[in-house]
């Protein structure tokens, strides 16, 4: 099957695992803006799901959903063969 390339852009939340003041996290950004590549699986009006892999069976790999409402553009990737 072939399938459709994308790149999807896209802001997330942004998360801080270790120890700070609260001034550095006052001065963050708080959110982060995501760059995604990969074959687009599904586009609905909720979600965009893209997959880093599928194999010539058609299975899938290394997919992420991405909530629509944090999406800022998708753009298709045209392929040129060498």
């Amino acid at each position: 099957m072939k399938r459709k390339l994308v790149i999807v852009e896209w802001v997330d939340a942004a998360s801080y695992s270790s120890w700070s003041d609260e001034s550095n996290l006052i001065a963050s950004p708080g959110t982060l803006r995501i760059t995604t590549a990969g074959f687009l699986v599904r586009k609905t009006k909720k979600v965009v799901t893209v997959a880093l892999n599928y194999d010539e069976r058609g299975r899938l790999a290394d997919a992420i959903s991405i909530p629509a409402n944090s999406i800022t553009r998708i753009t298709a990737v045209r392929i040129v063969t060498l």
